[in-house]
């Protein structure tokens, strides 16, 4: 053969290469996602729960400190801040590998509901370890902090 099609064959190949690498850490991190995000999905809940707590009992007399926690679902939670009209769900998707965040705001009581939405990302980093991703935030501490300040 000649140099030209050489070059062009081992081009190819290594294209498919890459491609075969990319789609086998694609399904690599899908089951490892799969198994590690339901106890993060928990732990996560567990955690905002907690601070809510804290929060109220850190601030007895302070009504806007009162936030309302509600876990409808395995999958599905709310917090409320009855005084400052806010309040967000978090809603876990494992399929697509996200918590889907939904910010509501009202700034009185006439006027529109403000909504904005958000997402709350599964990720595998090179050890093979999953975590969740906020923005720029991956600790769960932080994570919670800054959910529970959306609605404060």
């Amino acid at each position: 053969m000649s140099d030209w099609i050489d070059d062009l064959k081992r081009a190819e190949e290594t294209k498919d290469r890459a491609q075969r690498q990319s789609e086998e850490w694609r399904l690599r991190c899908d089951r490892l996602i799969a198994a590690k995000a339901p106890d993060l999905w928990r732990a996560l809940v567990e955690r905002v729960a907690s601070d809510v707590k804290r929060l109220a009992e850190e601030f007895p007399d302070r009504d806007s400190m009162r936030l309302e926690f509600v876990e409808r679902s395995e999958d599905h939670f709310r917090l409320t801040n009855p005084s400052q009209h806010q309040n967000f769900m978090a809603v876990w998707v494992p399929n697509e590998r996200i918590i889907s965040l939904e910010f509501r705001n009202r700034p009185d009581a006439l006027s529109d509901m403000q909504v904005r939405r958000d997402t709350i990302r599964f990720f595998v980093t090179n050890q093979d370890d999953v975590q969740m991703k906020f923005g720029g935030t991956v600790l769960l501490e932080s994570i919670s902090e800054r959910l529970i300040k959306e609605v404060l």
